[in-house]
C-alpha cells in the first residue's frame, strides 16, 4: 500500500484505507474518498493533491491525501 500523497499523476488506484480523523474524515466519506473506490492523482503541487473520484476532480490537503492509502 501506498499513500495518496505519494502516487505519481495518471494511475488509476483502488483506496484500500482511509485512516483519517474527525471532520477530515467526514469530508472523505462525503467526496467518494472511500475504501474500494477507484482514485486517479491528477496533478500534486503547493501543498494539495488534487484527484478525480466519482467523474469530479477534488482538490485535497496533503495532510488528508497522507491518511488514504491505495
Amino acid at each position: 500500500m501506498e499513500l495518496l500523497s505519494n502516487i505519481p499523476p495518471g494511475e488509476p488506484h483502488v483506496i484500500q484505507w482511509n485512516f483519517a480523523q474527525g471532520p477530515g474524515r467526514e469530508l472523505t466519506h462525503r467526496l467518494g474518498l472511500t475504501p474500494g473506490a477507484q482514485v486517479r492523482v491528477v496533478a500534486s503541487h503547493f501543498g494539495a493533491v488534487i484527484v478525480e473520484v466519482e467523474g469530479r476532480r477534488v482538490a485535497l490537503s496533503q495532510d488528508i491525501a497522507r491518511d488514504i492509502r491505495v
